[in-house]
């Protein structure tokens, strides 16, 4: 059961089991002009009759994640989908989410739950911070999103915690500066590892974890050779991303791995495409793969100033606080006729993506020898190495030691 605000607007809390009264002064005060916009675009992400915001099921008709005898990059991955119909409403796979939004709008209602109260004072505080809309609109003025920006800027501020890990590969690894240019401000995340997969399966880096529980990546679906703009591309077979659909059902497995207690296994990726969004989901229990339809940053007609779109605020804040808010998949969504088919195209090396999966530290592939790579030998600490480890061995099992 929820706690309802009391009636003298002070923001105290009157739960159910106890008739002590809690401040929470996290909750702000939210206008009514706020309430009925935020409203408008829930709507957008569960009104099938007025919305732009699905999610599409994805069936994998051809894939490199297991070929026998290789190991795949991210970066040369490949994998052809086709769509599935129906399409789904964006918000059927977030239930919770969309149920302890709507109670606050309706009533403000409250949920009893501190984790879930926290949530939604993250998300109203940034729908009412115009400071922070301000900064996120520089990204109209980069001829590319920058994913740093927008994790230091829209999804760390909506996160439960705003920590996320930046690829220490990338340009920018020596400056702790945001990209925003504003003077002070600073990444609140860090530069580190982020690979992830098995050397021999689809592995490599990704642009950016979110509280290791969350992948954020730029994504390109343009012919280089079309001359098209990413928002020009239209969403066929011909144009799905095959990287980020490789790293979003290596995610979810390795999730999976990690949180194997989790009431569902549906695990999402973030995709920065353009000046859109598009979030990708795998469930790797029940092989289900769906991408939603773009959801663009910011609103605004052709000549006007453009505006933070709240159904792609709302929409992030969902995601990025899945573990809460994603209910998992849906009766229809676990229909036979959703499945990807991901589990008979790596049938070979299924096992890996079970129970063999890293978070970082993720290097060359072992089958270096057959593809033709070579080790060098000569380095010294090779020979130093063995010794000392042949000693160890030896002092284990009390037998004599044999270089």
């Amino acid at each position: 059961m929820a706690a309802a605000l009391s009636p003298n607007g002070t923001g105290d809390l009157i739960g159910p089991s106890s008739s002590k009264k809690c401040r929470f002064s996290v909750i702000p005060e939210f206008p009514d002009e706020l309430v009925i916009k935020t409203a408008t675009c829930v709507s957008e992400l569960t009104d099938v009759r007025r919305t732009a915001h699905f999610l599409t099921p994805l069936q994998i008709t051809n894939c490199n994640g297991a070929v026998p005898e290789e190991a795949c990059s991210f970066s040369n991955a490949s994998c052809s989908v086709l769509p599935i119909e129906p399409m789904h409403v964006f918000g059927s796979v977030f239930d919770k989410g969309i149920r302890l939004l709507l109670n606050y709008l309706d009533e403000k209602v409250l949920p009893e739950r501190k984790q879930e109260r926290h949530l939604l004072s993250k998300l109203l505080n940034y729908l009412l911070d115009t400071d922070s809309h301000a900064v996120l609109e520089k990204v109209m003025t980069l001829p590319q999103t920058n994913t740093v920006l927008l994790a230091n800027h829209l999804f760390a501020n909506l996160a439960a915690s705003p920590t996320y890990t930046i690829d220490k590969r990338s340009k920018g690894k020596q400056h702790t500066a945001c990209p925003c240019g504003n003077a002070g401000c600073t990444i609140s995340g860090q530069y580190g590892d982020t690979s992830l997969g098995h050397e021999d399966v689809w592995h490599g880096y990704v642009d950016i974890i979110i509280n290791n529980d969350l992948v954020l990546e730029s994504v390109d679906k343009t012919d280089p050779e079309s001359g098209l703009s990413p928002d020009e591309v239209e969403l066929n077979s011909d144009n799905y991303n095959p990287q980020i659909i490789a790293k979003t059902i290596v995610f979810s497995f390795l999730q999976k791995q990690r949180h194997i207690e989790s009431d569902h296994f549906l695990f999402p990726c973030i995709g920065v495409e353009g000046k859109s969004l598009a979030f990708y989901f795998y469930d790797s229990d029940n092989d289900v793969l769906l991408e939603s339809s773009q959801i663009p940053l910011f609103i605004g007609k052709s000549g006007h100033q453009s505006t933070v779109n709240f159904a792609a605020v709302l929409a992030s804040w969902l995601v990025v606080n899945y573990k809460y808010l994603c209910s998992g998949l849906t009766n229809g969504l676990l229909a036979p006729s959703k499945k990807a088919g991901f589990f008979s195209h790596a049938k070979l090396k299924l096992s890996i993506y079970e129970s063999a999966l890293k978070l970082g530290n993720v290097g060359i592939c072992s089958h270096s020898k057959k593809i033709g790579c070579t080790v060098d030998t000569t380095d010294e600490i090779i020979l130093e190495a063995k010794e000392k480890i042949v000693r160890i061995q030896a002092k284990g099992t009390g037998r004599p030691a044999i270089i």
